[in-house]
């Protein structure tokens, strides 16, 4: 009963927010159910890093603030928003039902995939359950941090040990991400062009029909959660940049509760959010007040994360690695390129700055490898029989995927997406030098953690190739074609 009472509480609250912000579309509702989650695991994070525990009268505090905060914001509409409550109510009530379907199907399936770390999980869940938040160890606090665990530490009160239906509503939430960036991007037009949907329609089917997305969907772990706020950080960064967003607070709402959710998910988390970020942080059309604020959000995410960890080392007696700082120094240089993205320099080059950037990490991934090359062929080799071999149950989803990428990369003529190719091309070779922070290579098999982290880059890939292939922009590289100016149709 309790996975339905949550359910109905985050589609609500995802449906306040779209009536304070409404912008004379329902789209948002699509991502109800997540914005509402990702708020509420927020706060719940906020709680146990500064409190140490779930103190409920803290958490509904948060959560008034937010709202209450946003209710100011958007003061001037919000009485001619009243008379849209129609509109709104009954698109939402069809999105709760959605939702209570996955709910009761994946509590009627039981469906759920383990994995030793899955037990690691929803340990620091019973932690929280128990109010032992202070138990936590520098191994729990490190690699499974607060997120995962705040998805299940409800079902302990009664008398289950994890939520059936967290993951597989994760899973929806990302096919419900990619929709609503469509309708956003293409407007009107969207579900009258034939061309738009079947790009859009084909790239979803092509995901669910990925074994490992459908292994994750229903996975007790938190690779599927970092890929949807990541995936929900991106998409808007996206629209955001490209003018076509449809209310900016909402999406600014969406942006600033996945980075925390990221940040808090999995040890790369906030390296992944910062990737998705930093373009908007250097594109001219974003007002520089918009990119401080959220620079500074995710500065404050940052600040937070670190004081966590290095909490957990203090309490063991235990001095801090330099590790635990990085995310903070992240958070800086977010905030550095907000303040420069105003100079001409950086408004006449920020397209050059991003593949400057991306052939960066690819040019640090090269350096480590002459540094380690042991360590890096091994891992390759491991990678290389888990991807094309079949050892990482992937099939030949992820090789199709990332070569279809990369096509639609080279050949698609428009500036729109860069944000969201920097944020995906980069995300794989990141994953890939974390193997450098360990003494052992990467290993053959399934239970690989490159293998599994690599499903933290396929919805970007899969979104990147639905709005490119929707599109007539093309061209390869070496010719000069003809950018058509394409006026946002709003739906």
């Amino acid at each position: 009963m309790h996975e339905f009472f949550m359910a109905t509480i985050f589609v609500s609250l995802g449906a306040l927010f779209l009536f304070f912000n409404y912008n004379k579309s329902i789209s948002e509702l699509l991502v109800s159910y997540f914005s509402g989650f990702a708020a509420f695991i927020s706060t719940i994070i906020i709680s146990l890093v500064l409190i140490g525990s779930i103190n409920f009268m803290f958490v509904v505090s948060l959560f008034l603030i937010l709202l209450l905060g946003n209710a100011y914001v958007q003061r001037a509409r919000l009485a001619s928003n009243v008379r849209h409550i129609p509109t709104i109510v009954l698109p939402a009530i069809g999105v709760w039902i959605v939702s209570l379907t996955v709910v009761f199907v994946a509590r009627e399936a039981n469906l759920v995939s383990w994995h030793s770390d899955s037990f690691q999980y929803l340990r620091v869940a019973a932690l929280i359950a128990e109010d032992n938040f202070d138990m936590m160890n520098r191994n729990l606090a490190e690699q499974r941090m607060i997120s995962t665990p705040a998805m299940h530490f409800l079902s302990f009160y009664f008398d289950e040990h994890y939520a059936r239906s967290a993951a597989p509503l994760v899973s929806v939430s990302i096919i419900s991400i990619i929709v609503f960036t469509a309708l956003f991007y293409f407007g009107g037009s969207f579900l009258k062009n034939w061309k738009q949907l079947i790009a859009v329609g084909v790239s979803i089917l092509f995901l669910v029909s990925i074994n490992r997305f459908v292994f994750h969907s229903f996975y007790v772990n938190g690779h599927l959660l970092l890929a949807a706020c990541v995936l929900a950080i991106a998409a808007n960064v996206v629209l955001l940049a490209s003018g076509r967003s449809g209310s900016r607070p909402f999406a600014y709402i969406l942006i600033g509760a996945s980075i925390m959710v990221a940040c808090f998910t999995r040890p790369e988390g906030f390296m992944l959010a910062a990737l998705a970020l930093g373009p908007l942080m250097l594109w001219p059309g974003v007002p520089a007040r918009e990119k401080l604020l959220i620079a500074g959000w995710y500065l404050i995410c940052g600040l937070l994360l670190s004081y966590f960890l290095i909490s957990v080392y203090a309490a063991g007696g235990h001095a801090s690695p330099l590790r635990n700082y990085a995310a903070p120094v992240a958070g800086l240089g977010l905030m550095f390129a907000a303040l420069i993205s105003n100079l001409a320099i950086v408004k006449a080059y920020h397209r050059h700055m991003l593949h400057l950037a991306e052939a960066a990490v690819w040019l640090s991934l090269a350096v480590l490898a002459l540094m380690s090359p042991a360590l890096f062929w091994a891992s390759l080799q491991a990678t290389y029989t888990n991807a094309l071999g079949g050892a990482g149950a992937w099939g030949y989803g992820f090789v199709l995927l990332y070569v279809l990428f990369y096509i639609f990369a080279l050949t698609y003529r428009s500036d729109d997406f860069l944000p969201l190719r920097f944020a995906a091309s980069t995300t794989v070779p990141i994953l890939f030098m974390l193997v450098f922070t360990r003494t052992s290579p990467y290993r053959v098999g399934d239970g690989d953690s490159f293998s599994r982290m690599l499903i933290e880059a396929v919805p970007l890939m899969v979104l990147f190739i639905a709005l490119a292939a929707a599109n007539d922009r093309w061209g390869l590289p070496f010719m000069k074609t003809r950018k058509r100016k394409e006026a946002p149709d709003r739906a």
